[in-house]
């Protein structure tokens, strides 16, 4: 069976134009095959039976060996046959061959190293097509030293041009005198792709070179200087080509990544942060609208027992927090004001026999007098000399002078003070 092809294939390799001549010759009504014109470039046919014409004139089917050179593609160079600004381009290096060749992918402008030139369109196809993942690794000189953090956002993947990088293999080479040499493998290869990487992540690359593409390596090959392609090399590639093909059909149409929501700060994009806030260029803040609710708790009355202080019975303890007293509050912290200021000036009560005054116990925490209250109020039992305990007030709750009133003293001796309530009956008695 015989084995159809394109036309404008063809005609590229008939009439020895390149691909878009040959495109802008058969839509321009200059091809016939059979004696009908034809303006389709993709049209099928059958060589040794159909007859393809180019201005009336048969063109004879040519067969063309298959050539692969290696250049190493130096600075300022366009990656293209022809310019019409002028300028250097990579046909001018290698110079006219036995057959026409042309570039596989390109290199920009500033960028140098390897660079396959071939008129094996097969091959040159699954080389730069992305579905088919041919891995090409770049070193690069980047201004300053990026940390393992922005590496780490290289090798997951980045936003650039509003579609996610896939992950790269990332190597730190060295860093010497501000800048730093990083090497960089990728599958893909986007308009300035690398550039914008490390852009993204706040540092510019001042150098780029491409050291391999699939299992060709530039090796020792000098700027400017290229060279044929080894028979070995040749079998190399087109295998590792039709095996990464295998694993793409396997895989199935590729997914394409989604950028993440969430926008990777670099540290370019802090240090503009840094200026525009220290420039006072900061955007004012919103008013934000406040509900009725809110205005009525924002208005509410503050509570004055939280504004009176601590409560009665505790005390401040150290750094001005309060704490509880170790001391009981008696009956007088109980009672209100009137019967705290009534207490101050009575006379403690005497002792049973003699009739003199019992001494003031002296507290246990201070080691001051305790201040006695009324006779008889105390609740507390007798001590073990008989006579009663006398009552006293907490130091917080007493403000009548620490000296101790002395006794009314009547033709009896020392008068003794009344008390409406039930005397409870001494040990004396």
């Amino acid at each position: 069976m015989a084995t159809e092809e394109r036309l404008n294939k063809y005609i590229v390799l008939a009439a020895g134009v390149s691909r878009r001549a040959a495109d802008e010759m058969i839509r321009g009504g200059r091809v016939t095959v059979n004696g009908v014109l034809s303006t389709d470039p993709g049209l099928l046919w059958v060589p040794g039976r159909d007859e393809v014409r180019l201005d009336a004139r048969t063109l004879v089917p040519v067969s063309e060996e298959k050539i692969y050179v290696m250049l190493h593609k130096p600075d300022n160079v366009m990656t293209t046959m022809k310019d019409k600004e002028g300028r250097s381009t990579v046909a001018t290096m290698v110079g006219a061959l036995s057959t026409r060749i042309f570039p596989v992918g390109r290199l920009d402008y500033h960028t140098t190293g390897l660079l396959l030139l071939t008129n094996d369109g097969d091959l040159a196809y699954k080389l730069t097509h992305p579905r088919f993942g041919v891995e090409k690794s770049y070193i690069a000189k980047v201004m300053g030293v990026p940390n393992r953090a922005c590496l780490n956002v290289l090798r997951k993947g980045l936003e650039v041009d509003g579609e996610m990088t896939n992950p790269a293999l990332i190597t730190f080479i060295e860093h010497r005198e501000g800048k730093a040499w990083v090497s960089i493998k990728i599958a893909e290869g986007r308009y300035h792709q690398i550039r914008k990487m490390f852009d993204a992540i706040g540092h510019r690359v001042m150098k780029l070179r491409r050291v391999s593409v699939g299992t060709l390596e530039l090796g020792g090959l000098d700027t400017g200087e290229w060279r044929y392609l080894t028979g070995k090399e040749v079998r190399e590639l087109v295998a590792y080509v039709d095996a990464r093909e295998k694993e793409a059909k396997l895989a199935g149409p590729p997914v394409k990544r989604v950028a993440h929501p969430k926008r990777v700060e670099t540290m370019g994009e802090k240090a503009r942060l840094a200026q525009k806030s220290a420039s006072g260029s900061k955007k004012p803040k919103k008013a934000v609208k406040e509900d009725d609710e809110t205005v009525e708790k924002k208005s509410a009355k503050p509570n004055p027992r939280k504004a009176a202080g601590p409560v009665k019975g505790i005390k401040a303890g150290k750094f001005g927090k309060p704490k509880p007293s170790s001391r009981k509050p008696t009956r007088d912290s109980k009672s209100g004001g009137a019967a705290k200021a009534a207490g101050a000036g009575k006379a403690t009560r005497p002792s049973g026999k003699g009739g003199t005054p019992s001494s003031p116990r002296k507290s246990a925490s201070t080691g001051a007098p305790r201040k006695s209250g009324p006779a008889g109020s105390s609740r507390s039992g007798g001590s073990s000399s008989g006579a009663p305990r006398a009552r006293t007030r907490p130091e917080s709750a007493s403000k009548a002078p620490r000296s101790r009133p002395k006794p009314e003293s009547g033709p009896g001796g020392p008068k003794r003070s009344t008390n409406p309530r039930k005397k409870r009956p001494s040990s004396d008695d």
